[in-house]
């Protein structure tokens, strides 16, 4: 059962909030904050990892060969390439999540919105006349 509640806007008119969709994007935005979180820890620990294997090549094998090199920045680029797909995917999740907030600030606000477009609008005619008419924008 879907349970209902009035709202007063900024206008003083009732406005009904349906409380399961507010559950359901309150869950949601928490479920993509902690991936936020879990992601942004991953990128964290490569980078640092990336930074370590850099700082090991520099001090232990100065001297190495051609192939011993060649499988370390293997190994580099491998872990370069994790920290940009975590980089992304934080990216990708901290857009979702602007896009829940404004999604959920939209759908609260949404019947002032149609208040706003159901008003008369005077405009000319395309021909000239000079008489008004009135547009309804919905």
């Amino acid at each position: 059962m879907n349970e209902y509640f009035p709202s007063i806007t900024s206008n003083d008119s009732p406005m009904i909030i349906d409380v399961a969709d507010v559950r359901k994007a309150a869950e949601s935005y928490r479920e993509l904050e902690e991936n936020v979180y879990m992601t942004s820890g991953k990128s964290f620990d490569l980078e640092k990892k990336l930074r370590h294997l850099e700082q090991s090549a520099k001090n232990r094998f100065g001297g190495a060969t051609d192939s011993e090199l060649s499988d370390l920045e293997d190994v580099v680029a491998l872990t370069a390439h994790r920290v940009q797909s975590t980089e992304s995917e934080v990216s990708d999740l901290e857009n979702k999540l602007a896009a829940l907030s404004a999604s959920g600030k939209k759908k609260i606000s949404g019947s002032q919105n149609r208040k706003r477009f159901n008003q008369d609008f005077p405009t000319k005619p395309s021909n000239g006349s000079g008489s008004l008419r009135k547009y309804n924008h919905m």
